[in-house]
């Protein structure tokens, strides 16, 4: 499940209040466009074990925050250097369908 409008949910409402970037990361450069013009930035995402994405870049290449409220999360880095056929795995997805891998 994919959720991206988390502020028109009434009862979400708490949870976003009651959540504190903390005190290293809190220069928000989209601030400065006011909150009606500032893109989507908050999504409440649930999802099967062992479920996941591929290698890709956030909207308009932000940094994500990412928080789980059960299980984990698992992140791969690869460097710079690796082909970009081992980085997107592609002989692992399944065909037609690019952001779900076997």
């Amino acid at each position: 499940m994919f959720e991206s409008a988390v502020e028109d949910i009434k009862d979400a409402r708490k949870m976003i209040d009651t959540y504190d970037v903390p005190k290293y990361f809190r220069e928000d450069i989209f601030q400065l466009i006011g909150e009606k013009k500032r893109p989507p930035y908050r999504w409440f995402l649930i999802g099967p074990e062992r479920s996941g994405t591929t290698v890709h870049i956030d909207p308009i290449y932000t940094s994500a925050w990412n928080t789980s409220l059960q299980g984990y999360k698992r992140w791969v880095l690869f460097d710079p250097k690796v082909p970009k056929s081992i980085v997107k795995a592609k002989k692992y997805l399944i065909p037609g369908d690019e952001d779900h891998a076997i």
